[in-house]
């Protein structure tokens, strides 16, 4: 594994958006004490302290900005998927038997069941009424992609 990677990937892809976002609310804060002739003592006894400060802020934004990273995925998910679902409705497979059959054979897959014979045109259903974090796709993936005998050991 790469330290380097993973350190670059975390401060630019969480803790950076998370940093912009608390830069922002202490920007408009200091605006508003500042418009309202508020005292500004407090800034002095902040600036004093910056490593804590800094220790204090860069945990926040860290938190932040895994709520931010992970909240659009979700959202933007949820919006990939419901398009997927009304295109599969609008223009359903010529030998579509029914979804009842493909929970049923997704329920079998989940239970372990490898051996159950399935439709050509399952993935795409997958890819569309599945919910994160996709169990059942991962299923597939280990009898489609990986070697024989992973998906048992698995």
């Amino acid at each position: 594994m790469n330290v380097f990677k993973l350190g670059l990937r975390n401060i630019i892809g969480i803790t950076f958006p998370g940093a912009i976002l608390i830069v922002v609310t202490l920007y408009v804060l200091y605006s508003i004490c500042y418009l309202l002739n508020i005292s500004l003592e407090f800034i002095d006894f902040l600036t004093s302290q910056q490593l804590i400060l800094f220790i204090i802020l860069f945990i926040i934004s860290y938190i932040i900005g895994g709520i931010i990273r992970l909240e659009s995925a979700d959202k933007l998910d949820k919006k990939s998927s419901d398009y997927l679902i009304k295109q599969y409705l609008k223009n359903p497979p010529e030998d579509f038997t029914s979804e009842k059959v493909l929970h049923q054979i997704s329920s079998a897959l989940m239970k372990g069941d490898a051996e159950i014979s399935v439709p050509p045109y399952f993935d795409k259903w997958i890819w569309r009424f599945e919910k994160f974090p996709y169990p059942l796709w991962e299923l597939r993936k280990f009898k489609n992609i990986s070697p024989p005998g992973s998906l048992k050991f698995f």
